[in-house]
């Protein structure tokens, strides 16, 4: 009975010091998305270009390879867009408001319009850099809610690529956890992406961030999809006989 006595003191005192490390972790969580709101995140992630300037590269002779970076650069931008997101988010743009920003080395410009606050907000936006490509798109943020014990909310996208007379459309249906009770992103979901050269493409990205998918055209697998939302898409043909694979 003694010792039993003797060990709550410390079992407490741990108690505390556990409940004031969680604490202090969400409170850094916190403050650190608080920092930037959704529009800012938005802009600076378009931004991010190097994959638009090597789908450019890729073009016209390798429609596979272009459209392929045109789908890390989407999947790129929506995880960066996402940092943050959830409750503890800073105060959005009001209704209306376009914010811009230029990218010091490129001198590519992104326009993040708020177009609605209620419920939904909804976020349209350009991309500029300049003699290479063009971007457009709408992304919807939903209002959060409980899937199980999950906090999530839905982030649909459309984005539309032009890369000269080339063009992709991108569209998803994806959900983002609340950053403040995971610490981290945690983007999941489907995008379907096509382009004007006939390439098709279904990528799936799971709870832990994996990606998978297919390129197809003329309904025959061509290339697969593999990744990471943390570190990147790549893809890969599917060999002809005498051709040697590509990796994007």
């Amino acid at each position: 009975m003694p010792n039993s006595i003797a060990k709550k003191p410390l079992f407490f005192q741990m108690s505390l010091l556990l409940g004031a490390a969680a604490g202090g972790m969400l409170v850094a969580r916190y403050i650190n998305a608080r920092q930037i709101n959704g529009a800012e995140r938005l802009a600076d992630a378009l931004l991010q270009t190097d994959t638009l300037l090597t789908a450019d590269q890729h073009l016209p002779q390798n429609t596979p390879d272009a459209l392929a970076s045109c789908v890390a650069y989407f999947v790129q931008a929506a995880y960066h867009a996402s940092e943050g997101m959830g409750l503890a988010g800073r105060t959005e743009d009001p209704l209306g408001h376009e914010r811009v920003k230029v990218h010091p080395y490129t001198n590519a410009t992104a326009m993040v319009i708020t177009e609605a606050i209620e419920k939904d907000s909804v976020l349209t936006y350009t991309l500029t850099l300049p003699s290479k490509a063009e971007v457009r798109g709408t992304k919807r943020v939903g209002v959060e809610r409980l899937s199980g014990a999950m906090p999530l909310c839905s982030v649909p996208e459309r984005m539309e690529i032009t890369l000269g007379d080339y063009s992709v459309q991108l569209e998803s249906e994806m959900e983002v956890g609340d950053y403040l009770v995971y610490g981290k992103v945690r983007l999941m979901g489907s995008l379907s992406v096509r382009d004007t050269a006939g390439n098709v493409g279904r990528i799936h990205i799971a709870e832990d961030g994996k990606v998978t998918g297919t390129m197809t055209r003329d309904q025959k697998i061509t290339g697969r999809f593999d990744g990471h939302t943390e570190s990147g898409v790549y893809y890969k043909a599917n060999l002809l006989e005498g051709e040697s694979g590509s990796t994007v």
